[in-house]
């Protein structure tokens, strides 16, 4: 609940911060989805699957290997000092509130909860 607060607050609540919020969590899940689907396609997957999935190399693999080096080539366009650094009195300032938010939300967080749970299994 307090992220959810402090990661726009950390944007100043205007419409291009909530846009680089969504921009990133986008990422996020084009770099997830593709390694899940290669992930789930060589059964490496954990947990149960559905019974007799239809898998397809071509869509599953090369397609998702793809998608991949095209989300690559993107977060490497993007402009991450633009969107994380601020204008104060007509400088161009690191915005630390947004980059440790975002370092928090999308490291520390999932980190916390894997190592979480994986001590709760043992």
């Amino acid at each position: 609940m307090t992220l959810a607060i402090i990661i726009p607050m950390a944007f100043q609540y205007d419409m291009r911060g909530i846009m680089i919020i969504s921009s990133i969590s986008r990422f996020v899940q084009f770099v997830l989805v593709p390694l899940a689907v290669i992930t789930f396609y060589y059964g490496k997957n954990r947990g149960q699957v559905i019974a007799n999935p239809k898998k397809n190399f071509v869509l599953d693999v090369p397609l998702s290997l793809l998608s991949l080096g095209l989300t690559v080539f993107l977060l490497a366009k993007f402009k991450w000092a633009a969107q994380f650094s601020l204008q104060v009195d007509g400088k161009t300032v690191p915005n630390y509130y947004a980059i440790v938010a975002m370092f928090i939300g999308y490291i520390v967080l999932p980190a916390g909860v894997y190592f979480y749970r994986s001590r709760k299994k043992a």
